[in-house]
């Protein structure tokens, strides 16, 4: 058995002992405070390296949005370009059309200008013949010398010729049968002491909705003497505003009638052609000139009533009617097949419109009708269905003309009577010009 240590020194090991203990729970928990901090360091580590991730996804994510956002960008400053090219080619279209409407209009207004110019001419022209006529009229004793009754007689029979050339496929055979023509005119005319009295006049009455058929009186065949009766027929002031080419085929559509009948021909559709040449010259071709530049002027298309018209074209008779009247008086087609006239209830029938005219292009020609400064204006706004009558029997005569059945003689004293009219008709070129002057 050991000694036992004093008590002095077994106090102080057991001091130390306790110290030892204290300091080794001390460590441990200074271990076990590390342990917590290198658990918390490897938390933080996994957290950061989470965070990192995710991090590095959204700057992707931000990438990927920037590049669309950049190619975004750049397609809308394509857009951009194109909007401002599709604007600038716009503008540019529409200061074309201005120019152009500019032009067309300025081209009218000149076209207009230049015809004011024409009937202007014309008129002063008129009254300078009238003047001169009025002014040997008053000369005592006053006649046309022989040599210009000579020359005028020449020059008619001159341009008969070269019309008959023109027109015939035979030059040689019509200027031979012209020259049989003349001398036995020229036998003929010494037994003939007054007017000649057309023969074969047809007979029946006419009703009040139409004119009579009788050609309007002549004379003899002298072409001065015609000329003064047709003066004197129609009305100086209707045979001053008619175009030359028209005195000229009137003269000549009453000597060639008269020669006919002194030879006794059938076919009077050379002399029916020269009336209807007038009515083209006067009517026609005046009416759809000027529709058509109205319809220019005022940038409409030019094409009114299923008609199409177009600057210096020819149109037909059978056109006018429609546009001026819903319905007319005109001719039975088969009525015109005899070479005896026929009874009124035969001959005449109710004309309509070949093609649809609506109410907005009949509004537009009664507004062109009124702004046109034109004597066929006033007939056609006054006297529609009986000028739309008058220009379709005209129009279904012409139509018989160059077909192989002749112009019979009572269809070419219906003619004249329309064109001309008679001593209690008034004829078409009265009822237009009439009032003129």
């Amino acid at each position: 058995m050991g000694t036992p240590l004093p008590e002095p020194q077994a106090g102080r090991q057991l001091l130390e002992t306790a110290n030892h203990q204290e300091a080794i729970a001390q460590k441990d928990e200074e271990i076990a405070h590390l342990h917590q901090q290198l658990e918390a360091l490897h938390q933080a580590q996994a957290d950061l390296a989470t965070v990192t991730t995710e991090r590095e996804q959204q700057i992707f994510a931000l990438r990927q949005k920037n590049e669309e956002l950049g190619q975004q960008l750049q397609k809308a400053s394509q857009a951009t370009v194109i909007a401002e090219k599709d604007q600038q080619i716009a503008a540019l279209q529409q200061e074309t059309e201005e120019l152009w409407q500019q032009l067309a209009a300025g081209a009218s207004a000149e076209k207009a200008i230049a015809e004011k110019d024409r009937q202007i001419a014309d008129l002063r022209r008129h009254i300078e013949e009238l003047r001169l006529q009025l002014q040997a009229r008053t000369e005592e004793g006053s006649t046309l010398p022989s040599k210009n009754r000579q020359i005028a007689e020449l020059q008619q029979q001159l341009q008969d010729l070269r019309l008959q050339l023109q027109n015939r496929p035979d030059p040689q055979r019509q200027l031979a049968q012209k020259d049989r023509q003349i001398a036995e005119l020229q036998q003929k005319l010494a037994d003939q002491t007054s007017n000649f009295i057309r023969e074969n006049k047809p007979e029946g009455h006419r009703k009040d909705s139409h004119p009579p058929t009788v050609a309007p009186p002549s004379s003899t065949l002298d072409p001065v003497d015609v000329e003064r009766q047709l003066k004197d027929h129609l009305g100086t002031t209707v045979w001053f505003c008619l175009d030359d080419r028209s005195q000229h085929d009137l003269s000549q559509a009453i000597l060639l009638h008269q020669q006919q009948i002194l030879l006794q021909e059938t076919d009077f559709s050379e002399v029916g052609d020269r009336l209807c040449d007038v009515i083209a010259r006067e009517i026609i071709q005046p009416f759809f000139q000027a529709l058509y530049d109205f319809l220019t002027q005022h940038n409409r298309p030019p094409d009114i009533g299923g008609i199409s018209l177009e600057a210096n074209k020819q149109y037909t008779f059978g056109l006018l009617p429609s546009l001026i009247a819903p319905q007319w008086e005109t001719l039975n087609v088969s009525a015109l097949q005899g070479p005896e006239f026929p009874p009124d209830n035969q001959l005449y029938m109710t004309g309509v419109p070949a093609q649809l005219v609506g109410g907005g292009d009949r509004n537009l020609m009664q507004q062109f009708l009124h702004d046109w400064e034109h004597p066929l204006a006033t007939w056609l706004l006054e006297e529609a269905e009986e000028a739309a009558s008058w220009i379709d029997q005209t129009h279904k005569l012409h139509a018989r003309i160059g077909q192989d059945a002749p112009l019979y003689e009572w269809q070419y004293d219906l003619l004249a009577c329309l064109v001309m009219g008679d001593e209690d008709w008034l004829g078409i070129l009265q009822a237009v010009y009439r009032g003129h002057g």
